[in-house]
């Protein structure tokens, strides 16, 4: 009998130890040895499990809306249960999950969570930064308007001007001399 639990052990072991030793060429440029940008980094303890996540953008544009964004999600984070004040050195955000909170939500509903997030944040992204240059489209439009419309007052002014005044005083405001 002892021996069958030993057995029954060991295949846990195994099965266990599988997963942990499923070792691939990761190239990475943060991590020496590694090949492969490490997006995500799960740890796993007890009673929690912490996961990462570094998020890539395209431009400067892209950089500051996912900094914005992702500092609005974490001044969030007592509504948000799961998520971290601080994420881990060089991760953009971290979810931790405790016992209390698998007690709270299902366990696939806060895997959904956490993979939908992830899913919609490049969208999320593209909206916010399709916007801000709509928006500044508006700005600039509205700001070369406003300066059309000074040009033609200040034009409109200098003529009327220009037809009150005398020939001498007409050829003095064209020298720029005081009259």
């Amino acid at each position: 009998m002892a021996s069958l639990s030993f057995q029954e052990y060991l295949t846990e072991l195994r099965a266990a130890l599988r997963p942990a030793f499923c070792l691939h060429n990761f190239p990475s440029p943060w991590v020496e040895r590694h090949n492969k940008p490490e997006c995500a980094l799960i740890e796993q303890s007890i009673n929690s499990t912490r996961v990462s996540f570094r998020f890539r953008s395209a431009d400067a544009t892209e950089d500051y809306l996912l900094r914005t964004f992702l500092r609005f999600i974490v001044h969030r984070a007592d509504d948000l249960d799961i998520v971290r004040r601080v994420p881990l050195p060089s991760y953009d955000l971290t979810f931790l999950v405790t016992w209390r909170h698998l007690e709270r939500y299902r366990h696939e509903a806060l895997v959904d969570f956490i993979c939908k997030f992830v899913q919609d944040l490049p969208s999320e992204l593209s909206a916010m930064k399709l916007a801000l240059r709509s928006r500044c489209r508006a700005v600039v439009a509205d700001y070369w308007h406003t300066l059309e419309q000074r040009k033609a007052l200040a034009a409109a002014g200098a003529d009327g001007k220009a037809a009150a005044a005398g020939p001498a005083e007409q050829v003095a405001a064209a020298a720029g001399e005081p009259s």
